[in-house]
């Protein structure tokens, strides 16, 4: 183990801090509103899958080269509402923009293991910090909306660092601006081949999160490179911290 000092941890977001099933359910509710507000003859699923691929085109072709003044959930809607053959205006897609932020707002979740396990690390007085492969715009909002932005000292997502998850540049973009190096740091994410090869690659300590046991063996069978601590919740995590602390 490299780890001198365990100065700052870092967290990836979705599917380790935000409840995965939560951002599903929100963005079958913007889907449901869409149809009915154009009058889709789409079913949701039908509707819900291009909307998918919309958002994978946008994330593909904006997160990375952010225009000015324009938001990705815009360009999203753009492209969807191209797709189905409506002849929108700007109120229009203004109006999508309101409908995605408040459905995330309503919906999306935290895990029930999240909030207080950033108070008890705050708590023993490390640099908490955030790294993850959304945009700005949209993590701020998120973190807003879930009360635990104050939480957070440094957050890097895509937009900042101009590359994803498990590019060095983002690991090494968050390093800096937390100013600590990477032995003293730690990365705390569900993927294997984003989260962990990306931490690993930098020289930080790795912490899988696997909310499901049973899933070990078929994780790590197929793993390019293991994780240097293996968690089932986030109630866990302090007492590898506390551990590596105590050396």
């Amino acid at each position: 183990m490299k780890i001198m000092v365990c100065r700052a941890i870092f967290f990836d977001f979705g599917g380790t801090l935000m409840d995965e099933k939560s951002d599903v359910e929100a963005h079958r509710h913007i889907v449901e509103e869409i149809k009915e507000r154009f009058g889709l003859n789409l079913s949701v699923d039908e509707l819900l899958e291009k909307y998918t691929k919309c958002a994978e085109r946008a994330y593909n072709e904006f997160v990375r080269n952010p225009i000015p003044g324009r938001e990705y959930y815009e360009i999203t809607f753009e492209y969807l509402l191209s797709d189905v053959g409506v002849n929108f205006t700007k109120d229009d897609i203004i109006w999508c923009g309101e409908c995605w932020k408040r459905n995330h707002a309503k919906y999306v979740r935290l895990y029930p293991d999240v909030r207080e396990t950033l108070i008890r690390l705050k708590n023993l007085g490390m640099h908490i910090g955030l790294i993850t492969d959304a945009n700005r715009s949209y993590i701020e909002m998120q973190l807003e909306a879930l009360k635990i932005r104050y939480l957070f000292d440094s957050i890097t997502t895509v937009s900042d660092a101009g590359a994803e998850k498990p590019d060095k540049k983002i690991f090494l973009h968050a390093l800096e601006s937390a100013g600590v190096s990477p032995n003293e740091a730690v990365m705390v994410g569900d993927l294997l081949t984003k989260d962990i090869v990306g931490a690993k690659s930098v020289g930080m300590t790795a912490v899988l999160l696997l909310r499901e046991p049973s899933r070990v063996y078929e994780v790590l069978r197929r793993a390019p490179i293991e994780p240097d601590f293996i968690v089932h919740d986030l109630y866990q995590l302090v007492d590898v911290v506390t551990t590596i602390l105590m050396r």
